[in-house]
């Protein structure tokens, strides 16, 4: 890094970065840009291209010059312009320059044997070198010097600002790299509650894709601005305000809403990569063509055309656009015209200044038909008839060269050695109808050698699925597969425990024994949620409306965000309360108090004085929070007096109570105690 000066020139900048699905521009590996951050200068790049170009010997007197180019005297002149170039043919630093126009000038004279008719007046050939046509810049540089030779050599650098835009691409130090999908202003995109907004927006599905873990770690050490470790870093993050995780609750930039996801949002180094839309958009209407086949030549530095390969005439022919497939294979690229005799269907010799045909191999001169080819088919047929094959194109019934009768087909016939190869039908025949299972995935093994069974992979799937054969495509994929059968807990979604023999069946997560449905699923997915579940991630299986396996609420707001605090500094009476939950359906003595505020349709919410009978319950209950409560029981209540007291109040015919409702210190008042 030294030696590339990454210190004084940072290929990267430290960005505000969120990871969070927006408005869907950032889907597989685009990423969504802050446009008001682009304008502000956020990510701008010098981008710098150098020409150079040489003096060089052509026999022993002429000889290639720099300079400015006289249209006069000049031939093969550019179409570029010549204004920006100085006497001595090159552009001085400082000249605003775009596409084509020429920033070095250099000319050849012309041999004498050149110069002779039209050409008479031209005494020297341009071979200037002009900027490329997609660019724009400043001359950043010219350098002008000599090379081993003695002759002149120069080297002329352009420099232009490259704005990042869509298609640009861009990376995090740990390779996180995604191109630029969509830009957003700063009011459309995402803020938190302190007016934050990202500069970047990533996928959230990239970071177990490409398990790029060292950026989450990046972006937390940089939120809390200390190098602490990770679960230092949670108290640290807490400690200043944030979220224990770094996460962020932000708000729709279209809408105004809170989202209803927390995002994970820090700070980021995120580099500019080199692969610049700027370099790579191309696109031409006509352009040089090969010389051999007559076809476009190829490549953006060539001016080539756009290749038009086998997916994309396949996906032609799949939509019936035989028109547009004709006009791009055929029009656009190699069209050739040929003159076909309509009797023996060879090419015939055609004089079209004369308006003269012949065909050699008949001998006719009147029966002559125009027919467009392409010119690698003209080619084609050309080596053929090298090699003595003669192709011929039918236009209307052929007769023989020789014996003027109607053609017929021409067998070759002949000896030839051939071989027996290994590969034979019998070694290669496979088919099944049961056989074994890998232990793992219980799914068919694979491979003939094993008596597997035949692969159906996503070519065929994807062709199942285009021709809407849902019924086949379950059989195959599922029911002769690696179908499995479960048992779901109706209430929380989770598999439950099931023994076939004694027809018993119960859920650990919220001991439910009567709820239970059967659920057919391939057995590789039993096998993901047993993993996942080994993560501490439960997936669940909704087969009803899904409630809790904690309280059986579906948001079970009351139970994981009850916070009951009570002040009981201003009362010395108080009584120690559990709150438990249990399912509606559970009949409880009447010792149990019912709290119907807290309770809802498919739960109840009690308290009970004494632990033992709370934690004595059905298996289905919850114990909540176990509180002090200020509140009197008058059958247990037992008050005891501690100094300071009341008598000498009843003796001075004063009334006794608290001093002030936050204390449990008493006084003697005159009138109403306050």
């Amino acid at each position: 890094m030294e030696h590339l000066h990454f210190r004084q020139f940072p290929a990267g900048i430290n960005a505000i970065v969120a990871i969070s699905c927006y408005s869907g521009y950032n889907q597989e590996d685009s990423v969504i840009m802050n446009q008001s951050s682009i304008d502000r200068g956020f990510f701008r790049s010098l981008f710098f291209r150098s020409y150079r170009d040489e003096e060089k010997k052509m026999g022993t007197l002429v000889k290639e010059d720099f300079g400015r180019p006289d249209r006069a005297s000049t031939m093969g002149m550019r179409h570029g312009s010549y204004e920006k170039l100085d006497d001595d043919g090159l552009a001085p630093p400082g000249t605003r320059v775009s596409g084509e126009d020429v920033i070095i000038g250099k000319t050849t004279p012309i041999s004498q044997d050149e110069a002779q008719g039209q050409s008479s007046r031209y005494t020297r050939r341009d071979h200037s070198m002009s900027l490329r046509h997609s660019e724009t810049g400043m001359v950043d540089q010219v350098l002008l010097t000599t090379n081993a030779d003695g002759l002149r050599f120069v080297k002329v650098r352009v420099r232009s600002v490259r704005i990042p835009q869509i298609r640009d691409k861009f990376s995090s130090r740990h390779g996180q790299k995604g191109t630029v999908g969509m830009t957003y202003t700063q009011e459309d995109m995402p803020w938190t509650i302190e007016g934050v907004t990202p500069d970047i927006i990533v996928n959230p599905h990239a970071i177990p894709s490409r398990m790029t873990i060292g950026q989450l770690i990046e972006r937390t050490w940089e939120k809390k601005e200390m190098r602490l470790l990770l679960q230092m870093s949670r108290k640290a993050l807490h400690k200043c305000g944030y979220q224990m995780r770094g996460f962020e609750r932000m708000y729709n930039g279209h809408t105004g809403r809170p989202l209803t996801a927390m995002i994970f949002l820090g700070p980021t180094y995120n580099q500019r990569l080199k692969h610049m839309v700027d370099n790579k958009i191309h696109s031409r209407g006509r352009g040089p063509v090969q010389i051999l086949t007559r076809q476009p030549a190829e490549g953006r530095s060539r001016d080539g055309g756009l290749r038009f390969g086998e997916m994309e005439r396949d996906c032609m022919i799949a939509h019936g656009a035989a028109n547009f497939l004709k006009e791009r294979l055929f029009d656009q690229s190699e069209a050739y015209r040929v003159h076909v005799c309509e009797t023996c269907g060879l090419i015939a010799i055609a004089n079209l200044k004369k308006n003269s045909f012949e065909c050699r191999g008949w001998k006719n001169k009147t029966d002559i038909v125009q027919v467009h080819i392409p010119y690698a088919c003209k080619q084609l047929f050309q080596e053929l008839m090298s090699m003595a094959i003669a192709p011929r194109m039918l236009t209307k019934g052929l007769k023989s060269a020789k014996g003027r009768k109607p053609l017929t087909a021409m067998i070759f016939l002949g000896p030839t050695y051939y071989q027996r190869l290994k590969h034979m039908v019998d070694d290669k025949i496979h088919s099944r109808g049961r056989g074994p299972v890998q232990i793992l995935t219980r799914q068919p093994a694979e491979g003939r050698s094993r008596d597997g069974g035949l692969r159906f992979g996503e070519m065929e799937r994807d062709c199942m699925i285009a021709h809407g054969a849902a019924n086949f495509l379950k059989e195959r994929l599922f029911d002769q597969s690696d179908a499995y059968r479960v048992h779901v807990c109706e209430s929380c979604g989770l598999i439950a425990i099931a023994n076939l023999k004694k027809n018993s069946f119960e859920c650990r997560g919220c001991k439910n024994k009567t709820d239970i449905v059967q659920v057919h699923i391939p057995y590789a997915c039993k096998l993901l949620f047993q993993e996942l579940m080994s993560m501490a991630i439960a997936p669940r299986m909704l087969t009803k409306d899904l409630k809790s396996a904690k309280g059986r609420n579906p948001t079970t707001s009351y139970v994981r965000n009850l916070s009951l605090t009570f002040n009981v500094s201003g009362s010395p009476f108080y009584i120690q309360y559990t709150f438990i939950t249990c399912p509606n359906h559970v009949v409880l003595p009447s010792s149990y108090l019912s709290i119907p505020c807290l309770s809802n349709s498919t739960s109840s919410f009690y308290a009970t004085t004494s632990y033992k009978r709370g934690s004595s319950m059905f298996p289905s209950r919850q114990i909540v929070k176990r509180l002090r409560v200020p509140a009197i029981d008058r059958e247990r209540l037992l008050l005891e007096w501690h100094s300071p007291d009341c008598k000498s109040c009843e003796m001075d015919n004063l009334r006794c109570g608290f001093k002030n409702k936050a204390s449990i210190k008493v006084k003697c008042f005159g009138d109403e105690p306050v």
